[in-house]
């Protein structure tokens, strides 16, 4: 199976981003949108395992928690954490982890974004 592209892949991700958006009530995203709406999410995808159908794949995903304060972003980090904890609920998803977590400052527009890199073991 594809993987990275148009493949399962992207239906992880897909997957992945509505369920942090029904947790969080806050906006998701693949890409931090022109305009930035007061608090929101962006879920990446950065590399994972090709298998044959009906086998385990792995996936490595960046998750960003964006806002304009630090108390903000860490607040929605933690609602964040909890969606991406109950993410072996959804269907397929056999596993899911957050590997590691760090907060930094979007150089450009100085926001505060709290990243967490999630790894996800799911059937093909």
């Amino acid at each position: 199976g594809a993987v990275g592209g148009k493949g399962l892949a992207m239906d992880v991700e897909q997957a992945l981003r509505r369920r942090i958006e029904a947790e969080t009530g806050e906006p998701a995203y693949f890409e931090a949108p022109a305009d930035f709406p007061a608090r929101f999410c962006t879920v990446g995808f950065a590399g994972g395992s090709e298998s044959e159908r009906g086998t385990l794949a792995s996936a490595l995903m960046p998750v960003k928690c964006w806002a304009r304060t630090r108390p903000e972003a860490r607040a929605l980090y933690d609602a964040a954490r909890g969606a991406v904890e109950s993410f072996p609920d959804e269907g397929d998803v056999t596993a899911c982890r957050v590997e590691s977590a760090f907060r930094d400052r979007d150089p450009d527009s100085g926001w505060v974004r709290y990243q967490m890199t999630v790894s996800v073991e799911y059937m093909q």
